[in-house]
């Protein structure tokens, strides 16, 4: 069914669809061609076919904007769907998209996240007394936290609207903000530098952290350390505890291997 429409109803429909002041506008119009400018509306004098036929005008066009919206919502809804699956080396700290953890099995020991991992074992074991299965599972942890030290800001912030985690330790609130006047204080460093996280991580476990250092101290097996320092050390919301001690089975495993291999 077509509906043809005389050009003063015409810009009454669009008075109805524009609104503002461009609504206002056609309206006066559309009664000015009618004679009726000045006068008030009375809808009474408006008979039922007419109303119907702008009701019709109107829900033909809310129709169609809906068709648009579920258009455009299953397009993007699939388009967010096929990143999920794909190797994503950049991601804004709003995305939200999980990145794809470094695989710690597949990293040779002569490359950069596995140096990092084995300098921080060593440095543990040196300045803390750690045994190489106390430091293996508290850098399992931050290799966890950060996806093999390669994101060091927060993807997804737990709480919205905040900074979000930063760093090896992926420090949050004012873990955070004691970690940026540190870089500070040490001549600006760069918050992915190894001095700025050392410093950090030094610090915390002198001071505000000597607990949880003393409780890991007290692990016998990687997994007891693994546990321990996510438990009582960083402390976070969704632990995933399965995979933190498997980076730092890996981990541990590649530091011995290493050690052998310079040692002969």
């Amino acid at each position: 069914m077509s509906y043809n429409y005389a050009p003063n109803y015409m810009s009454m429909i669009q008075a109805l669809q524009a609104g503002g002041i461009q609504g206002a506008s056609a309206m006066k119009s559309a009664r000015g061609t009618r004679g009726l400018a000045g006068r008030r509306i009375d809808t009474q004098k408006v008979s039922d076919a007419e109303v119907e036929s702008v009701h019709k005008k109107l829900l033909d066009k809310f129709s169609s904007v809906r068709e648009e919206n579920d258009s455009m919502k299953a397009k993007y809804t699939s388009l967010i769907e096929g990143l999920g699956e794909k190797d994503i080396d950049v991601v804004p700290v709003t995305s939200e998209v999980e990145p794809p953890a470094e695989d710690v099995s597949n990293l040779k020991v002569s490359e950069k996240p596995m140096q990092t991992a084995f300098k921080l074992i060593d440095d543990l074991k040196s300045n803390y007394d750690m045994t190489t299965e106390q430091a293996a599972g508290f850098v399992g942890n931050l290799w966890h936290e950060t996806g093999g030290f390669k994101f060091m800001q927060e993807l997804k912030p737990t709480i919205k609207g905040s900074k979000g985690g930063l760093a090896f330790a992926q420090w949050t609130g004012p873990r955070r903000t004691q970690f940026e006047d540190l870089l500070e204080e040490l001549g600006d460093l760069p918050a992915n530098s190894y001095e700025g996280n050392w410093a950090m991580i030094s610090e915390e476990l002198d001071t505000t952290e000597r607990g949880a250092l003393n409780k890991i101290l007290g692990t016998t097996t990687v997994e007891d350390a693994a546990t321990t320092t996510s438990k009582f050390y960083l402390r976070p919301g969704k632990p995933m505890l399965d995979k933190r001690i498997q980076d730092a089975n890996t981990i541990y495993n590649a530091y011995l291997e290493s050690r052998q291999g310079s040692e002969e």
